[in-house]
């Protein structure tokens, strides 16, 4: 399944093999990137955007957990639903 997001002016082509981190604060798209000005950043998402599609079942939380390096925290992950 394919999932388009939109958020600010560009829009996101989701698969299965995306992750969204969430941070405690803001949503980040960890295996996508984006050009800005010198330096290639993760965009993120809107919140109201990603908590209606969790919602709606299109994300689900995956086993996994983003480690860290710099702090050790575990951060929780999502992905694209199959159905």
């Amino acid at each position: 399944m394919v999932l388009e997001i939109k958020s600010r002016r560009k829009t996101y082509k989701l698969t299965e093999k995306d992750r969204i981190m969430f941070n405690g604060k803001v949503y980040i798209l960890m295996t996508q990137t984006v050009r800005d000005n010198f330096i290639d950043i993760h965009p993120t998402l809107t919140t109201s955007l990603v908590k209606k599609l969790i919602k709606e079942g299109k994300l689900v939380l995956v086993r996994g957990k983003y480690i860290s390096s710099m702090t050790g925290m575990e951060y929780d992950m999502y992905t694209v639903s199959k159905n």
